[in-house]
């Protein structure tokens, strides 16, 4: 019986012994860095998810697609359809959707303060999206309208998401009428922070009514589901109801707050190798476009990931009201929140003017260039319903 009490406490000991060096490893080291799959810089509450790289085949397609998607930004409609594939049949790229609110009470989405749905959704700090440093880095609000500040969390719902007693969980069974026929809903929803007074929007919470019901048939869909048509319309009727102006043209950042995309993390960490993503200010990559019409290779790449395509997508299906809206670069950094995740802050600006020309008999002027065509790969990787 002595001998089971000695063997009970040695084990009692050598289980605490092992424990305290579990802890000891965990908590105590001040830094880690392991290889791709699970990269991780500094303590356990300020690691990220660090992926492997982008291959050379899915960095090649985001690069063409930015390209393509940053010239089409600048060109006509015409021209810009060219680089579709395949080009649409009326050769114009304009979305048709424009009458917000309107359109949205057509398709069956309802408007809601996100904070009333969720406090938390209107958190900026480290207790919530940790994006505040970074708005106090580029001098505007960092907080919600409900905290004094200039944010307006708008969260854009496929269906009600209330009902008279409380949130209703049964809105699938139920449908809307449009051009004729009966849709279901399908609790698609869209969140975004609209700061229209200092032109932010930070994209927060983004599931479409094809993430949300997935595997219907693609009719049962509503036809205002893209991403670049809902985060335009918000936008416009946020800032139609702050500003009582229709002028969209006042947008300078767009942030994308959390990234989860497995796709555009891999293009993230190869468009910064062989930096590590830090936070705010962490890195800056300016498009730096040369006489040549030359671009940014990694500014390209981040513009043609999953994730960000939603911006370009806006402004150019939009021409009428972005007209002069340039993307000018980009910001890589790590979100300041217990999730720790990447984060990403598109710069813009109006277009520059160009010099004004007078032309004589002798030097009369010359023809506009016709646009260039799009190879089959890079009009194939472009395709129009990719949002």
């Amino acid at each position: 019986m002595a001998f089971y009490m000695q063997l009970f406490a040695f084990s009692i000991l050598l289980f605490s012994f092992l424990l305290n060096s579990v802890f000891a490893v965990v908590y105590d080291r001040p830094s880690f860095k392991f290889t791709h799959g699970h990269n991780t810089t500094g303590p356990l509450h300020r690691r990220w998810d660090w992926p492997h790289p982008a291959d050379d085949t899915t960095w090649d397609i985001a690069v063409c697609k930015g390209r393509n998607l940053i010239n089409a930004i600048k060109e006509t409609d015409r021209a810009a359809a060219g680089r579709f594939g395949p080009p649409p049949a009326p050769m114009t790229v304009q979305s048709q959707f424009r009458n917000f609110p309107q359109d949205f009470a057509d398709w069956g989405w309802y408007q809601y303060d996100a904070t009333d749905i969720n406090d938390a959704y209107g958190r900026m700090e480290s207790n919530g999206w940790g994006i505040a440093d970074a708005l106090r880095g580029i001098g505007v609000s960092d907080k919600d309208i409900k905290d004094d500040g200039n944010i307006r969390v708008a969260w854009m719902h496929h269906g009600p998401a209330f009902d008279d007693h409380g949130p209703e969980d049964d809105w699938l069974t139920h449908t809307y009428e449009k051009n004729g026929r009966n849709y279901h809903y399908t609790e698609g929803h869209f969140v975004y922070g609209m700061n229209p007074d200092e032109g932010v929007i930070l994209g927060l919470d983004l599931k479409s009514p094809e993430n949300r019901a997935p595997n219907w048939p693609p009719n049962d869909y509503p036809d205002l589901r893209r991403a670049s048509d809902i985060m335009y319309g918000t936008w416009k009727t946020v800032r139609n109801m702050e500003t009582n102006s229709n002028d969209l043209q006042s947008l300078r950042y767009y942030a994308v707050v959390g990234i989860v995309n497995a796709k555009t993390k891999a293009i993230l960490v190869r468009a910064i190798e062989p930096d590590d993503i830090t936070e705010y200010p962490g890195k800056m990559i300016w498009m730096n476009e040369d006489q040549e019409g030359n671009y940014n290779e990694a500014a390209l790449g981040l513009l043609g990931a999953p994730t960000n395509i939603v911006l370009p997508y806006m402004l150019i299906q939009h021409k009428a009201d972005f007209p002069d809206l340039r993307i000018v670069g980009v910001r890589v950094f790590l979100c300041n929140s217990n999730m720790r995740l990447a984060c990403l802050l598109w710069y813009l600006k109006g277009a520059t003017p160009a010099p004004p020309e007078t032309p004589t008999a002798e030097t009369p002027m010359p023809a506009p260039p016709l646009p260039p065509r799009p190879s089959a790969r890079e009009a194939g990787d472009l395709g129009l319903g990719s949002i």
